[in-house]
């Protein structure tokens, strides 16, 4: 009896020493996941990107480059090799630049020294939140990869929301006669773009057959389009695609007047090229 009252004084007097201050509490394991970091890390720096309406990928990965975003050398690599989960893309990869076309232009914030991918998914998060819902309307015949194509080529031939419904009607009329569509720009892409180009092998000799709409090439899926875009085209040049102008115009010229001019025979576009004079060289792209 009295063992047990000297442990429950001893016990009594260690309970007030603790209380007094005298005895230290044993610290808790700590967890290494949260002890604060060694270094201050700031927020990563970020910077506005705009890519415009037409610009191609070479442009594009140029653009990006320069703001301090991505290399471009790095940046086609990975887009090369990019796996998008969001959208079907072409099976065929015979064009030179696999995501050509699905860049889609707008005013982005990146951040400095970016991984490509992370580049990447955010473009092509925004064409699919934008470009999707109104592929979701295409009743044209062609595929919505057919469209990008079709759209790439009427956003460097048309500067006006008007004139691309028009140009759009000219190459459907064109190709729905079996005639050549015969845009230039797919000619310039091939020989100005791809021709030149450090990363992809073959001279402009090599792309002109697959891109050139001068010819009808049976290797490409449909022989009257180039085998990919020659662009990445915005809103207004895909909803021309999917919803053209009606007309029976099988020609145009942009005219030294910096208008557009539309005939229904080649005879007509000829007198209509000799009245007005077609604007080469310094003029505005049509």
């Amino acid at each position: 009896m009295k063992k047990h009252l000297r442990l429950i004084a001893l016990l009594l007097a260690l309970v007030f020493l603790a209380g007094c201050g005298m005895f230290a509490p044993i610290p808790a394991p700590t967890d290494p996941f949260d002890q604060p970091p060694r270094e201050h890390n700031p927020a990563r720096e970020s910077v506005r990107v705009t890519i415009p309406e037409g610009f191609n990928f070479v442009q594009i990965a140029q653009r990006l480059e320069e703001s301090g975003v991505v290399s471009a050398e790095a940046f086609f690599h990975a887009a090369q090799s990019f796996e998008v989960q969001s959208f079907a893309t072409p099976f065929d990869r015979r064009s030179a630049f696999f995501l050509e076309g699905f860049l889609f232009p707008d005013t982005y914030e990146f951040f400095l020294d970016s991984e490509p991918n992370e580049v990447l998914r955010i473009i092509l998060n925004n064409y699919a939140s934008r470009v999707l819902p109104m592929m979701a309307t295409n009743n044209t015949g062609f595929s919505d990869y057919e469209v990008l194509i079709l759209a790439s080529i009427v956003e460097r031939e048309a500067r006006s929301t008007e004139h691309m419904h028009m140009v759009a009607s000219v190459f459907y009329n064109r190709m729905n006669i079996n005639m050549m569509m015969q845009a230039n720009p797919t000619r310039y892409y091939a020989r100005d773009v791809l021709g030149p180009s450090p990363w992809i092998p073959g001279d402009a000799s090599h792309w002109l057959p697959l891109y050139d709409t001068y010819i009808h090439n049976l290797a490409r899926p449909d022989p009257r389009l180039p085998i990919g875009p020659i662009c990445n085209p915005g809103e207004r040049a895909i909803y021309a695609v999917l919803n053209p102008a009606t007309t029976e115009y099988l020609f145009f010229f942009f005219g030294q007047d910096h208008d557009n001019h539309y005939s229904r025979t080649y005879a007509e576009h000829n007198a209509a090229m000799r009245r007005v004079g077609v604007c080469f060289g310094a003029c505005p792209r049509c």
